[in-house]
């Protein structure tokens, strides 16, 4: 495999997983403040209503912002839409919701082919 292959490759394998955690946070009315491919500079973003998408520098790996990690955020630390004031449970979908999307993936590609 070429070494853009395997680029493309892990480069989907990491949109599935940051995906699962994006989506879970969102569809439980969580903010996540950034979406983001790769790290490292960043060399294309688009600023959302809510969320700023990005793709960066280094595409080995990805990240969701969530305002409670970011010291600039307008948003008050009791907002109870914070990850942080979200009971426990919510909290573990969010932060499994990744490996869950990698593995539903896995699954549709293999019965898929």
């Amino acid at each position: 495999m070429s070494v853009l292959g395997a680029i493309a490759v892990l480069a989907v394998l990491i949109v599935v997983h940051e995906l699962g955690h994006f989506m879970a946070a969102r569809l439980q009315g969580i903010h996540a403040n950034r979406f983001s491919l790769g790290f490292g500079p960043i060399l294309w973003k688009y600023q959302g209503t809510e969320t700023e998408y990005g793709i960066r520098a280094i595409p080995l790996g990805g990240f969701v912002g969530f305002p409670d990690d970011d010291p600039d955020s307008d948003i008050p630390p009791n907002d109870p839409n914070l990850l942080s004031n979200r009971p426990i449970l919510d909290r573990a979908i969010v932060i499994s919701a990744g490996v869950i999307a990698n593995l539903v993936f896995a699954y549709v590609v293999l019965v898929g082919s």
